[in-house]
């Protein structure tokens, strides 16, 4: 079932061996959480509740016996162990590379299904597009998608099909998914086969399904529904600054700012004395380049005046998640 790799560690490879090998004799798993918003924490699944979420994704985007799936993405997290659970399930060919920023540069031989992270798929559009025309579909997680790779999948050329996944390890992965063609975008995330979707009063999503344990699951996802299995992702709830009274949604902003600055950035809140939070923005700016009054000059001149960053902040880098989620904690970059 794992074919041979010469662009995988033997540890990977061993993780992998012995998740199969686990996978015969166990009754549930741990997997850690991503850790975007603390410290990454141990959840337990049932071998049943995870095959039957594998057979949701093989049913979803018709894989079979015979398939070619690509693992990249380390085991020790859902997206990772879950692929190979898949590729049990379905009684698949499964190839590994070892995982990495653009773990698609090794890829030599066509694969029918693949899960990327936004960072690993940017990456192979910027520096090896051809690869990616191996891959017959894509599905893309752990993080949202930016503009720019948005713009890059819809004038791809090739035959690939792209999907953005909704899910975190809570649900064992996607619980929803969201077409990405060329033409006719759809914001809206489509929930999966039994997955019944609803909101709390504050707006936050929440997912119920019989395989799951802990249904129903409350999420900290605030989002808009457009029918019963469908809605729009927003922003998570302990993202949401609430500066003076008024709430503001930081993901919303940064799309908003994206063509406007130049480089990596994150919108956060900090404590205030006067307005409870206030909003920061915090750029990626080691050498000291960008003219921050000039910056400064634009924002206000793009913003209403209560969504202008109260300060602006130099860090050397982004942290992110393994998955390649932003943290926005401050307090991590000192």
């Amino acid at each position: 079932m794992l074919l041979p790799s010469n662009h995988a560690s033997v540890n990977y490879q061993d993780q992998i061996n012995q998740l199969l090998i686990d996978w015969e004799r166990k009754a549930s798993f741990e997997m850690k959480t991503s850790g975007s918003t603390g410290e990454p924490k141990l959840i337990t699944h049932s071998k049943a509740a995870m095959a039957h979420s594998a057979r949701l994704t093989i049913n979803r985007f018709g894989l079979s016996e015979g398939d070619t799936f690509l693992t990249c993405l380390p085991v020790q997290f859902v997206a990772g162990m879950m692929m190979v659970v898949r590729a049990k399930e379905a009684r698949a060919q499964l190839l590994a590379i070892e995982p990495s920023a653009n773990p698609l540069q090794h890829l030599d031989r066509a694969v029918d299904f693949a899960a990327l992270t936004p960072l690993q798929l940017e990456q192979a559009f910027l520096k090896n597009k051809e690869r990616i025309a191996f891959v017959k579909q894509i599905i893309i997680g752990g993080a949202p998608i930016s503009r720019s790779l948005l713009s890059l999948i819809q004038s791809c050329d090739y035959n690939t099909r792209f999907y953005h996944t909704y899910g975190m390890t809570e649900t064992i992965t996607h619980v929803a998914i969201k077409d990405l063609p060329v033409e006719n975008y759809s914001d809206h995330f489509e929930g999966l086969p039994g997955i019944e979707l609803s909101l709390t009063d504050d707006q936050r999503l929440i997912i119920e399904a019989e395989h799951l344990e802990d249904s129903p699951i409350i999420t900290n996802d605030i989002v808009d529904m457009a029918g019963p299995s469908s809605f729009r992702w927003i922003e998570r709830a302990d993202d949401v600054i609430n500066s003076g009274g008024l709430k503001i949604f930081p993901a919303t902003l940064e799309n908003q700012l994206d063509p406007l600055i130049e480089g990596e950035f994150f919108l956060t809140g900090m404590p205030d004395e006067t307005l409870g939070q206030k909003l920061v923005l915090a750029l990626v700016d080691p050498e000291q380049r960008i003219d921050m009054n000039s910056l400064d000059e634009q924002l206000r001149a793009k913003l209403p005046k209560n969504y202008v960053p109260k300060d602006i902040l130099r860090i050397n880098a982004l942290l992110k998640t393994a998955t390649g989620k932003i943290i926005k904690d401050l307090a991590r970059y000192n």
